[in-house]
């Protein structure tokens, strides 16, 4: 580095709002014109993985984005009829989508995706789903997705399950943060994420929810 002398980047690459490059052949053709260089070896990768992005709160470290070191995550699950639970597969919603299976009593949440605006996304989006269910034997899993119908993950569920489970969006954020923090009992969620749509088929803005580990 200080023999350079100059200020030197290296990162993964790709273009805003797609995919990550990560076959030689993609990453020379679509990043030639904002890369100087690239690094590549012979030994090819099998699927991408992003960046994870953490930050520390409260002396606690919070991951934002589960990607390279921290995904696939396996959380411990209270799903009812536990190792002998037909497996769900979740799909995720429109932005920052991540999927998400359960296996013998738990759940595993897979590295993040990220938006599905792009042609590039959606295409890598749906090739995500298949190898996963390939590789984990999920073709007979109860598909779970988001409530909104032009959201792309939701119309993808429908090829994989003609009666997807559709859950509330807000619902979605506020359970899965009890399962990362593993809470029992009952509890106060509060979701401020612009807006979901919700169950009188309108967009919804900020939502209070009241639960329980149970639902």
């Amino acid at each position: 580095m200080e023999e350079l002398g100059i200020t030197l980047v290296a990162t993964s690459g790709n273009i805003s709002e797609e995919p990550i490059c990560y076959e030689e052949s993609e990453t020379v053709s679509r990043l030639s014109g904002m890369a100087d260089f690239f690094l590549l070896h012979n030994r090819p990768i099998a699927s991408r993985v992003d960046d994870s992005v953490v930050r520390e709160i409260a002396n606690t470290e919070v991951v934002f984005r589960a990607g390279r070191g921290y995904a696939p995550l396996m959380l411990e699950s209270n799903l009812e009829g536990g190792a002998d639970a037909r497996p769900i597969l979740a799909l995720g919603g429109h932005q920052k989508n991540t999927l998400a299976f359960s296996t013998g009593g738990r759940v595993v949440l897979m590295p993040h995706l990220g938006n599905l605006d792009s042609l590039e996304a959606a295409k890598d989006y749906q090739r995500s789903i298949e190898t996963l269910s390939e590789v984990q034997s999920l073709s007979q899993a109860n598909v779970v997705c988001d409530r909104h119908p032009d959201y792309f993950s939701s119309q993808v569920s429908e090829k994989h399950n003609r009666i997807p489970i559709k859950i509330q969006h807000h619902e979605a954020h506020i359970l899965s943060c009890v399962a990362e923090h593993g809470m029992r009992g009952r509890f106060l969620g509060v979701a401020w994420d612009g807006i979901g749509y919700g169950l009188d088929g309108t967009l919804w803005g900020g939502e209070f929810l009241r639960g329980s580990d149970q639902g």
